[in-house]
């Protein structure tokens, strides 16, 4: 049998609302200057600023309402629509429908949400090597995230 990874952070029934906030979500960040696939950047960035390695482990998860994980993307979703209100990018309306289909899908006892993939890069520093210049390779300094290496 085959498997396929689908795309990460949906919900089963699908949620057309919760689908077009991730995609509001997304967009902003990238605006801004970040990037939600951060880890293939890094994967680069590691060896070629002198880190080795040791594993990579993606963690993704598929759970249920009831599921303690279910809180960390619900939680996200509630506590990310007033910033895109702020924003300009969505309505009041619009944060509603989210939030009512977030309360349908958890009182649906056959609702499924796969989890944003998160991946675990264990890498170990190779002496004369600087963390700060992997860092400032992932946030630039004119982004204001981090702008000074960090200590070796």
């Amino acid at each position: 049998m085959n498997t396929a990874i689908t795309r990460p952070g949906i919900f089963f029934p699908r949620l057309a609302h919760q689908e077009r906030f991730r995609e509001h979500v997304i967009a902003t960040w990238r605006e801004s200057g970040g990037e939600p696939d951060g880890a293939v950047a890094l994967a680069t960035l590691l060896p070629a600023n002198g880190f080795t390695i040791r594993s990579a482990r993606p963690h993704m998860f598929c759970v249920r309402p009831e599921d303690y994980t279910w809180q960390w993307p619900a939680t996200f979703i509630e506590i990310y629509l007033p910033g895109l209100i702020e924003m300009g990018r969505i309505d009041h309306e619009f944060a509603d429908r989210v939030r009512n289909d977030l309360a349908k899908a958890e009182k649906n006892p056959n609702a499924l949400m796969i989890t944003p993939l998160v991946l675990e890069i264990v890498a170990e520093k190779t002496l004369g090597h600087n963390l700060g210049a992997v860092i400032n390779g992932l946030f630039p300094a004119d982004r204001g995230v981090l702008h000074q290496p960090l200590a070796p």
